[in-house]
């Protein structure tokens, strides 16, 4: 995939976008600038459909601080890869 294909989500970028708070928070006014984004191309050649997401959700969300989760909230990128035609054996 070309970078043009990635949209700027290439999963290599770093980022350093957090959200400090905890309790209920509203999509997007409490996200401090983090806003969704989600892209997706089509690999012909691989025979596959790829997703890049920056995993900011688009939705109010509750956050809580706990020990299996002492850090902020942060943007992370990613991408999945999933067949263009899925087979069920």
């Amino acid at each position: 995939l070309t970078e043009a294909h990635r949209g700027g989500l290439a999963p290599e970028l770093k980022t350093q976008h957090c959200i400090e708070r905890e309790g209920y928070l509203r999509y997007p006014a409490d996200f401090h600038g983090l806003r969704n984004r989600v892209e997706h191309c089509v690999d012909p050649a691989r025979g596959e459909r790829v997703i890049f997401s920056n995993g900011v959700p688009d939705h109010d969300i509750e956050l809580q601080r706990h020990k299996a989760r002492p850090s902020p909230f942060c943007e992370a990128r990613y991408q999945v890869r999933m067949p263009l035609r899925p087979r069920y054996d």
